[in-house]
């Protein structure tokens, strides 16, 4: 199945118009959707996989990005897989807050130095 084909399987599966699926997923305009649909792209940048999969949690990532599989993930997994799944996402935003918090305040204290010398 093409990339195009299983974009369009995502939308029939969300029951909703392409602007609606395409607000609902968070793209900017419905023109990504409809690009995705014409079957010009290839594969999906970090971005758009993310809102994908973040809009669709259910929808399988290998899936979605090579056709193989089935396009839901399985609805067996347990609590325990969901909450250690959930758990290390937690973990990684975390990680992800302290880096840029770092590099905010490094910026600040850039900022900083530069209204000082300005004064001078």
């Amino acid at each position: 199945m093409i990339l195009s084909e299983r974009i369009a399987a995502i939308v029939q599966y969300s029951k909703f118009s392409i602007p609606k699926f395409a607000e609902y997923v968070g793209f900017k305009t419905p023109q990504t959707v409809r690009e995705l649909l014409k079957g010009n792209t290839r594969s999906l940048s970090d971005a758009v996989q993310y809102k994908i999969t973040s809009a669709y949690p259910e929808i399988n990532k290998l899936w979605l990005l090579t056709g193989e599989g089935e396009m839901l993930k399985d609805q067996t997994c347990t609590t325990s897989d969901t909450n250690t799944s959930a758990n290390n996402e937690i973990a990684i935003l975390k990680e992800r807050i302290r880096a840029l918090e770092s590099i905010l305040s490094e910026k600040e204290r850039t900022i900083q130095i530069l209204l000082k010398s300005r004064e001078l």
